[in-house]
């Protein structure tokens, strides 16, 4: 059975849809990778789970594989097991590991964090980033033998892959693996000093705008080229023509740095232009006065419909930090498609290191409104208005 299932999620790899040939002459190719609560409705049978594709990733590595996740959380008997097992054996084999986590996460699973560094071959680093911005590493991403990615929502966290709605994708793209390899790199670098690099940030070719663009946060950490995060989402939005879906875990417009309307002011721009823009977002964004106003705001805006996502409790019983909706994705007018690891909140974009993907293919973005839909014709949605209480996490 194991074969058998191995063989199928490599037929799933090969019909992975074609985005074509790019600028540099190789050919790219993207596949959705979904992780589901287990006893909801919410998984696509057509798309493959992380559970998956991340062990069949890194079977298939032949001498690198660079990760920068938030932290690392393990549990006996959980999905997250597979994945390690896998890492082991890519280092036995000869594979060099990289991993980068968050400093100020870093002691979140000490014995799975301990485990790790125990392997020969595995080399983990904590990237501090209190001093240079402000932020944390949020980011969730891999690149592998330099020719292909993963970036989603997922963290290297067993509750990620079967009690949490992430959404990520998978990329066989030499020149886009090259770009993140950079930030990878630059981020490597400040991990060992806590500062920005003496040398110049390393450059990424210019061009015309490709099929998959990359962009990251916060800027002042970026290598030359890489585009503001910020920058091109709000591109996005105030080029909308016809209709606007999010879904996120969290959105807000208060904090340290006090009252943040950049966000807020576009999308209100967009619906007084007549698109529909219809929101999403996880039941945690309710749990405070401030998130839930910054909410309630966008509610009363023309042609904005925002919805909170609450999902039942596992038959087990609570889950510390799951049962959540934490995929971030964005759709505009049935075309392009925004994908990325940062919650919608001025920290994620002007302090915190994250990593998003903008994707022009009307097929793609398809498959994105599909998944949409899929949670919004759900029965764990409700409509924000302004009698729309405040709830537990």
């Amino acid at each position: 059975m194991a074969a058998l299932r191995y063989l199928l999620l490599i037929l799933l790899f090969m019909s992975c849809t074609s985005m074509g040939p790019l600028q540099t002459g190789s050919s790219s190719s993207v596949m959705f990778v979904q992780s589901a609560p287990v006893e909801t409705t919410l998984a696509d049978p057509s798309i493959p789970s992380a559970r998956e594709v991340w062990p069949a990733m890194i079977r298939e590595a032949k001498f690198q594989i660079d990760i920068a996740q938030m932290y690392v959380a393990s549990k006996s008997g959980e999905a997250i097991e597979p994945v390690i097992e896998e890492l082991r054996a890519a280092s036995k084999r000869g594979v060099r590991i990289r991993m980068l986590l968050s400093k100020n996460m870093w002691d979140s699973d000490p014995n799975t964090l301990k485990s790790l560094q125990s392997v020969p071959g595995i080399e983990i680093r904590p990237l501090d980033l209190s001093k240079l911005t402000g932020g944390i590493l949020h980011a969730k991403y891999w690149v592998i033998d330099q020719s292909d990615i993963f970036v989603g929502s997922q963290n290297f966290d067993w509750r990620s892959l079967t009690q949490i709605l992430e959404l990520g994708v998978k990329i066989h793209d030499e020149k886009l693996a090259s770009e993140l390899e950079l930030i990878f790199q630059s981020d490597w670098k400040i991990s060992q000093t806590d500062q920005l690099p003496a040398e110049a940030k390393p450059a990424l070719p210019i061009g015309k705008p490709e099929s998959i663009e990359l962009s990251a946060s916060p800027q002042k950490l970026n290598p030359s080229g890489v585009k503001s995060a910020l920058a091109e989402l709000l591109k996005l939005i105030d080029l909308a023509k016809t209709t606007i879906h999010i879904q996120l875990l969290d959105y807000g417009t208060s904090g340290k740095g006090g009252q943040w309307q950049e966000l807020e002011s576009a999308l209100i721009r967009a619906g007084e232009r007549g698109v529909q823009v219809e929101m999403i977002v996880s039941h945690w964004n309710a749990s405070a006065n401030a998130a839930l106003n910054s909410l309630k705001t966008l509610a009363r805006a023309k042609n904005l419909v925002v919805k909170i996502a609450t999902l039942p409790l596992a038959s087990q019983g609570p889950i510390p930090y799951a049962r959540v909706i934490h995929s971030k994705f964005m759709t505009v007018d049935g075309q392009t498609l925004w994908l990325g690891t940062s919650n919608w909140s001025r920290g994620y974009f002007y302090e915190t290191r994250g990593v998003e993907l903008i994707f022009r293919s009307k097929e793609l973005t398809n498959t994105a409104e599909r998944l949409f839909s899929r949670l919004k014709d759900s029965a764990y949605l409700e409509r924000v208005n302004d009698q729309t209480p405040v709830r537990p996490r």
